[in-house]
C-alpha cells in the first residue's frame, strides 16, 4: 500500500491521506507539499505531487526540469509558476474524509461563511473589514490575528484548522454563501468544499480558482480588481487584489444570499463529477505506471 508523506500543514495532510486512498494499489512512496528543493530531493520520495504560490527562481526552475523523479503540479498555474512542462497538472480533489464525514440535517444558520489567515497573499484585511461592516449574520474561522479584530456581533470567529471534519462540513451546511477573499492560493479546498455542497462562492478572479470553477455572477468581476507582487517570506506571490476596498465589499455585501445562477450550478456538477473519488488522482496512477512506479 502507498505511503505519502506531506507538508505538516492540515490542507496539505488531508490532500496526502486523499492520495493513498486513491493510489492504494502504488507501492512507491510519494511526497505532497509546497515546493523544496531539499525535501524533494530525498530519494525515500520517489514521486511528488506539488504545490508553490510564488514565482521560482531560476535555479529553482532548472532543478523542476531535471530531477529524475516525476514532480506533478497540482493546478496550471503551479505547473505555469515553476515551468514544470514535464508533466500535465492534476487539480485537487474533495479530500475522503471530508467527504465521508458524517453531518445531522443542519438548518441554514448563517448568511455566509468565510474562511482566512494572517498570510499576506490571503489579503486577510479585507475579509475583516467586511466582517465588521456587513450587516449579514456570519461565520468566519480564522486564526487569532484574524478573530481578534473582528468586533461585530453578527459576526461569529473560530479558530481555523481545528475543527473536524465533520464540524466543518456542517459550517458549510448551516451557511447561505462562501465568501473567499483570498488573492493567491496554492490549494484552494475551502472554495472546492463548498462548491461540492452547493454553495455559491464569492471569490476574487485569481487562479487556480477559476481552472475549475466557472465565472459566475459571484466572480468579482475583474475591472474591480488587479494583480500585484506581493513578498511574504522573501518571496514575490502574484496575488489578486481590490482597486476599491469599498467597492468590493459592497459588492459581497448585495451578493450574499443569492440564489446559484447557471455558472454556478455547472461549477457544482463539475465538481461533483469529476472532482471527488478518485477521479482526478487517477491521472496520476496512470503517470506513475507509465514510468513503471507501481
Amino acid at each position: 500500500m502507498v505511503k505519502v508523506y506531506a507538508f505538516p500543514a492540515k490542507s496539505t495532510q488531508k490532500v496526502a491521506k486523499t492520495l493513498e486512498y486513491c493510489l492504494k494499489d502504488i507501492q512507491s512512496t510519494g511526497y505532497m507539499g509546497v515546493f523544496n528543493m531539499e525535501i524533494f530531493s530525498n530519494q525515500k520520495y520517489k514521486w511528488i505531487y506539488y504545490v508553490v504560490e510564488w514565482v521560482l527562481e531560476n535555479n529553482e526552475i532548472d532543478f523542476i526540469n531535471s530531477i529524475p523523479k516525476p514532480v506533478i503540479p497540482a493546478s496550471s498555474f503551479v505547473r505555469f509558476l515553476s515551468r514544470n512542462y514535464r508533466f500535465p497538472p492534476v487539480l485537487h480533489e474533495i479530500p475522503i474524509d471530508f467527504l465521508n464525514a458524517k453531518t445531522p440535517q443542519v438548518e441554514k444558520r448563517f448568511d455566509f461563511m468565510a474562511i482566512t489567515y494572517g498570510l499576506v497573499r490571503k489579503t486577510p484585511y479585507l475579509t475583516i473589514k467586511f466582517a465588521n461592516q456587513t450587516r449579514h449574520k456570519g461565520l468566519v474561522l480564522g486564526d487569532l490575528s484574524v478573530c481578534n479584530q473582528i468586533k461585530n456581533p453578527n459576526v461569529k470567529c473560530l479558530p481555523f484548522g481545528v475543527q473536524t471534519e465533520s464540524d466543518l462540513k456542517a459550517y458549510y451546511m448551516q451557511s447561505k454563501t462562501f465568501v473567499f477573499l483570498s488573492g493567491n492560493e496554492g490549494f484552494g479546498l475551502p472554495p472546492l468544499e463548498s462548491t461540492y455542497l452547493g454553495l455559491p462562492v464569492i471569490a476574487y478572479p485569481m487562479i487556480p480558482y477559476l481552472e475549475w470553477h466557472r465565472r459566475d455572477s459571484f466572480t468579482v468581476p475583474e475591472r474591480m480588481v488587479k494583480i500585484i507582487g506581493a513578498y511574504q517570506h522573501g518571496t514575490l506571490h502574484p496575488i489578486v487584489v481590490p482597486n476599491n476596498d469599498d467597492e468590493v465589499i459592497r459588492f459581497v455585501e448585495d451578493k450574499i444570499g443569492d440564489k446559484p445562477d447557471n455558472d454556478t450550478l455547472e461549477s457544482i456538477s463539475y465538481v461533483r463529477e469529476n472532482l471527488a473519488y478518485c477521479k482526478e488522482y487517477k491521472k496520476i496512477r496512470e503517470t506513475l505506471y507509465n514510468l513503471g512506479l507501481k
